[in-house]
Order: C-alpha cells, then sequence, then structure tokens
C-alpha cells in the first residue's frame, strides 16, 4: 500500500471519526455528506489550479468526479464569511473597553456605561434582550432582579452544549487549526506554529493534574492575547483575522 493510501486511511480513521460520530448523532445522512465532499473536492482543485484554465473534463480528473457533478457543482457559491457572536464580543468589549472593564456589575438599562448600551454598541441589529437571555442561558452572566443588574460572571463565552452557536464556533475552530496544518505540510517550511505534547504511561489522576495546569497557563495566556488584540483593533482597521487556541484530550488507550 502506498503512502498516500496509508495517510487516507489514517486520515479517515483518526481525523474524520470523531466528525463522523458527530454527524451521524446531528442526523446528517451519508448522502448530504457525500455531497458536500463534492463541493470540497472541486474547490480544492479550482484554489489548487489558481490562474490555470479548468475545464470540466480537467476537474473530473484532478478529483475523480463525474463530469456530471462538475458541471452541476462547480459554480455553486461557497460559504467563506466568518460572522461575528455578539454574546462572545460583548463579554470580550466588558472586559476590555475603558468605560467597562472595570465593572463587573452593570444596571440592565439605560446610557452608558450599561448592559444595554454595551449590546447596542456590539450589534444594533440584534435587540439587547436577546444578547442577555442568551448570556444569562450560558450562566456567563447573572441578574438581580432587585437593583435590576446584570453580573459578569465567566470570562469569555461558552455557547450552550448541543446549541447551533456550538456547532458553528466547532465548524469555523477546527477548520482554522486544520487550514494551520495543512499549510505547514503544504508549504515548502512551516507557516503556522503548531506543537502538541503527547504523553503515554499515565494515570486519569496524573493527565487530570497535567490538564488543570494546562487550563490555567493557556487561559492566561488568552486572555493577555485578547487584550492585546482588542487594542490593535481598535487603533487600527485591518483586514486580517487571527484565532490561536489550545485543547487537552487524554483516553485510557485500553478501551481505543
Amino acid at each position: 500500500m502506498c503512502i498516500l493510501h496509508i495517510f487516507m486511511r489514517s486520515i479517515i480513521d483518526t481525523s474524520l471519526r470523531a466528525l463522523v460520530r458527530l454527524m451521524v448523532a446531528k442526523g446528517i445522512g451519508f448522502p448530504d455528506a457525500t455531497e458536500a465532499m463534492k463541493r470540497l473536492y472541486i474547490q480544492a482543485a479550482k484554489d489548487l489550479s489558481a490562474g490555470e484554465k479548468l475545464t470540466d473534463s480537467r476537474l473530473s480528473i484532478m478529483t475523480g468526479l463525474q463530469r456530471r457533478d462538475v458541471a452541476r457543482l462547480r459554480d455553486e457559491p461557497t460559504e467563506t464569511s466568518v460572522a461575528t457572536n455578539p454574546q462572545a464580543r460583548l463579554v470580550t468589549l466588558w472586559q476590555t473597553d475603558q468605560a467597562y472593564k472595570n465593572k463587573k456589575e452593570l444596571p440592565r438599562k439605560g446610557p452608558a456605561p450599561s448592559f444595554e448600551a454595551l449590546a447596542r454598541q456590539v450589534r444594533k441589529d440584534v435587540h439587547p434582550r436577546t444578547v442577555f437571555e442568551l448570556l444569562l442561558m450560558a450562566d456567563t452572566v447573572s441578574y438581580d432582579a432587585e437593583k435590576d443588574t446584570v453580573k459578569l460572571e465567566q470570562s469569555s463565552y461558552q455557547p450552550m452544549a448541543g446549541s447551533d452557536e456550538q456547532l458553528e464556533y466547532l465548524a469555523y475552530n477546527i477548520g482554522d487549526h486544520a487550514e494551520a496544518a495543512v499549510q505547514n505540510v503544504l508549504s515548502d517550511k512551516p507557516v503556522f506554529f503548531e506543537r502538541a505534547l503527547h504523553y503515554d504511561g499515565l494515570t486519569k489522576g496524573d493527565a487530570s493534574i497535567l490538564e488543570l495546569k494546562f487550563r490555567a497557563r493557556i487561559m492566561e495566556l488568552l486572555i493577555t492575547l485578547r487584550d492585546e488584540a482588542e487594542e490593535m483593533r481598535q487603533e487600527n482597521e485591518g483586514t486580517h483575522r487571527f484565532r490561536a487556541g489550545g485543547y487537552v484530550y487524554y483516553v485510557d488507550q485500553e478501551d481505543e
């Protein structure tokens, strides 16, 4: 078996296994997944042939798809924009904007500084009550009905488990990570920083201790970068999108 086939089997058996499990759990059938993969193959062939004349026949040869599929799908628009989450943006501004950063509790309504004013600063087309209710359901904020105030409880907005927001974030987060890794492989030298620690022979307790240490240190770094990025964003008007993150995973190898 050639190295490319070994690589393909590895990608399917490891990288895609978890995503396929998620799609099955969410009711996304194989025909829908296949249709999406066809579009991605065509787009990849177009990207790798930038500046060259591409016929349906050539795309068919490059992708292995039938010409009728190429003709049907090659000009369909692909979604490339990344939507801004107003809840996440509000939590960031609450902790970085000079008018709010030292206030953990805000009046729910009224002129700035208030939760309502902050929400309208983030998105004028989304009602502040909608943002408030989503943050409240996610336990990102708490509400004091007697004082009619909103208190920030978390340093970041975490979408509710299983929600459309969480799935959308998962897609973009994994997509950016995969894009960085693939560009590193396809380039003459690594373009993006990508490192990970792998260690065997530990107990579950050992892994839990390492996870707690990693969580604390990566959160400290991410908060520092967040504050610096917000200052840069307010001083300059750029077009680049930046993402940095980290993850922890451990499992009993005897169960795999």
